[in-house]
């Protein structure tokens, strides 16, 4: 039975920086179900503010079950990695919802996101060299939301990929340029990602995504120590094959937001 209803503030409890940064997530708390101190519990809600896009495994809370009058959060698509012919696409939404992934105007599948909020789809990704993905949700109630920005990636090399006015994820490839937008980007790097130049990258709200394989220790002590300033912008040196430029970013600006930094 539901009883309370309580307002949970997560700031840095949860191991994915961007999604726990600045948010609150009003829900209805199941007291059977952990305990309101913080302790493992099942929480009924939706998530906070657009550095939290889905609110869904914050802390130690699960968001799921939602009821119809509670609107879900919306969906995002965090990871994009080719293998041979497939490619993996990764993000997170609504617990138990079922999300359609979209290539721009192209309905690509459907997945189903576990208790946890995370979801995967293989497609076999063709066409244009620089894709734009989107999705959208239904939950168990019948409630839908949709994606606030895009994900942005292409299997070439050298492109250029941009972000736009919304909340958008950009997957680097091998030399690519990535160029921020006005909204709340994410830069993600996967392994051989080459050599990378970042333009517009706002440290305020902008973030940067490193595959756990890339550095030696997942920390930001660990980044900063392998980066300098250069005349165009600091530069992270991964490895003597693959680094980013992060053209007018400074390396103390870097260091005074750790928060902009995420490993996966």
């Amino acid at each position: 039975m539901l009883l309370d209803v309580a307002t949970y503030r997560c700031l840095h409890h949860h191991p994915d920086i961007r999604f726990a940064r600045g948010v609150f997530l009003d829900a209805i708390k199941d007291p059977t179900n952990g305990l309101p101190d913080g302790g493992p519990g099942r929480w009924y809600g939706n998530s906070g503010t657009e550095n939290n896009p889905s609110g869904v495994g914050l802390g130690n809370f699960v968001v799921s079950e939602l009821t119809a009058a509670v609107s879900p959060g919306p969906p995002y698509m965090s990871d994009v990695v080719t293998n041979h012919s497939l490619t993996t696409l990764s993000g997170r939404a609504e617990a138990d919802s079922t999300v359609s992934v979209f290539d721009g105007n192209k309905l690509l599948g459907t997945a189903t996101a576990d208790n946890f909020g995370d979801w995967s789809l293989q497609a076999n990704i063709k066409g244009n060299p620089i894709h734009q993905f989107s999705e959208t949700l239904t939950d168990a109630a019948g409630n839908s939301a949709a994606s606030a920005g895009v994900t942005v990636y292409s299997p070439n090399q050298h492109q250029t990929l941009a972000g736009g006015a919304g909340n958008n994820f950009l997957i680097a490839g091998p030399n690519d340029t990535l160029i921020g937008g006005t909204g709340n980007d994410t830069f993600v790097f996967n392994a051989n990602f080459g050599k990378d130049v970042i333009n517009n990258f706002n440290t305020n709200h902008d973030v940067l995504a490193f595959s756990h394989t890339l550095f030696a220790n997942d920390t930001v002590a660990q980044i900063l120590s392998q980066t300098h300033d250069t005349s165009a912008g600091a530069v992270i040196a991964v490895d003597a094959h693959d680094s980013i430029t992060l053209y007018g970013v400074t390396m103390a600006q870097l260091a005074a937001h750790p928060s902009d930094f995420h490993f996966f």
